[in-house]
């Protein structure tokens, strides 16, 4: 199962930008702008790139929110690399867990938690007037981090497994403005050197969106579009 959920991430990664070129096509017709593996995006060489990489998961069959924060640098626009750091709080609860240890409660709760390190590179495959897909691989490494409950209600630690990860999956953002983009990112996560109590609960697909708002690309937009008498909720120009 695991295994033909992964291909299917993987078809996705390849048809999704396809799918996107044909709507794009058929929207605005021959003359929209469409770019496969585009050599370069914008106006800069370098610039720095930082951001927050909140991501909700699947861990052991729920939800979970996987918060993250990253730093590093773009190159030419399509060239995305960098580092950041990821924790998910101890908080979503889970019954029917064999618990060995002596001075566990009856059906105890378990909660997990984790912290993880990682570097990764994503490039720009495909853009569009409105669309920007890229692809990105990263890897990881930390921990996960389980707690049982005590008949007195306290949640000693019983699991500190290391874990390293390998993820990638697909990027698409759409561009209603220059500074207004909302982004949906869909993926999957292999684990490596580690239990198959960690490979179990974090094998599989993670989904995030988000809306980004850039301040200082407002600002520029805000100056560009007053001095030639538009509003700032103008379309994003080609």
């Amino acid at each position: 199962m695991r295994l033909l959920t992964g291909i299917s991430v993987f078809l996705l990664i390849f048809w999704t930008p396809a799918c996107l070129a044909q709507f794009e096509h058929e929207q605005h017709g021959k003359d929209s702008l469409r770019k496969w593996f585009p050599q370069k995006l914008g106006k800069a060489e370098w610039s720095p790139l930082f951001g927050f990489d909140s991501r909700w998961s699947w861990l052991s069959g729920k939800v979970v929110l996987i918060r993250g924060i990253r730093i590093g640098v773009t190159y030419k626009g399509i060239h995305h690399f960098g580092g950041g750091y990821y924790w998910m709080k101890r908080g979503v609860e889970y019954k029917n867990v064999k618990i060995d240890e002596p001075d566990a409660a009856p059906d105890p709760l378990v909660k997990f938690d984790t912290r993880y390190f990682a570097g990764f590179y994503e490039r720009v495959v495909y853009r569009s007037k409105r669309w920007n897909v890229s692809i990105p691989l990263m890897f990881s490494f930390g921990s996960l981090h389980g707690y049982y409950e005590t008949p007195d209600g306290q949640f000693p630690q019983f699991v500190d497994h290391p874990f390293s990860a390998m993820t990638t999956g697909i990027h698409a953002r759409l561009y209603l403005m220059t500074w207004l983009v909302p982004r949906l990112h869909i993926g999957y996560r292999f684990t490596f050197n580690t239990t198959k109590e960690v490979k179990r609960a974090f094998d599989g697909i993670y989904f995030t969106w988000g809306l980004s708002v850039m301040p200082m690309e407002m600002i520029k937009r805000f100056k560009s579009q007053k001095a030639a008498g538009k509003s700032i909720f103008d379309p994003r120009p080609i």
